[in-house]
């Protein structure tokens, strides 16, 4: 029983890194995207969330990408 939880809950952790890009939060018009980024360089595992914005108004998805990423 417990291997079959361990395999449940390694599933799932799974599926929320599988995604490359989602949207996770809109308000007011601008949406902030999720962005998720694995790199292997030699032996070693790189591994970068950030996020990215979008919006109506350009110059204030260039702000938020700018000052907050």
């Amino acid at each position: 029983m417990k291997r079959f939880a361990a395999l449940l809950l390694a599933l799932v952790m799974a599926l929320g890194t599988a995604s490359a890009q989602e949207a996770e939060m809109t308000a007011q018009g601008v949406t902030v995207v999720r962005n998720h980024v694995e790199e292997t360089v030699g032996h070693k595992q790189i591994v970068v969330d950030y996020p990215t914005f979008s919006c109506d108004d350009p110059q204030l998805e260039l702000y938020l990408t700018d000052r907050i990423t």
